[in-house]
């Protein structure tokens, strides 16, 4: 399967900084393949973590983060069937004595979608992350890029 990469990249930045947003220390990729005769199409998203930062996987395995994991999303003008999102299994961490799951550097996502035959409309894809280091620096942020 040949990819075709497009996205945005959001560049890694000082965090520390007031007003911050985990768009400063995640990026976004995706890369698409083109839909077969039934129209389905793969694409792989790919967040790019800085170094002393993690998102939280999904699932997290800790409802105490439930709120704060990882969603990829797709939106699309034309209609979609058959939306799967495959989330890697993270690594499991433990801090103050609760164990949860996290991403950290890079990982990617599958997402398997299914379009109409005649839709040639890119789609969006927003990851929701909260990216968080060591001293606790949160920084929530919806991260967008459209493919073909």
């Amino acid at each position: 399967m040949s990819l075709l990469l497009f996205g945005s990249v959001i560049l890694f930045g000082q965090s520390a900084q007031l007003g911050a947003k985990s768009a400063d220390v995640v990026k976004i990729s995706a890369g698409a393949s083109k839909p077969d005769g039934e129209g389905k199409q793969t694409i792989l998203v790919t967040l790019e973590i800085a170094p002393s930062y993690h998102i939280y996987a999904n699932p997290v395995k800790n409802e105490s983060f439930k709120s704060v994991q990882t969603v990829i999303r797709v939106h699309s003008v034309a209609k979609l069937r058959g939306v799967m999102v495959a989330y890697p299994v993270g690594k499991t961490v433990t801090a103050a004595s609760e164990s949860f799951r996290v991403y950290e550097g890079k990982v990617t996502f599958k997402v398997s979608i299914v379009r109409s035959k005649e839709d040639s409309n890119p789609v969006e894809i927003s990851a929701w992350v909260h990216a968080t280091n060591a001293e606790r620096n949160c920084l929530p942020s919806l991260l967008k890029v459209k493919v073909p």
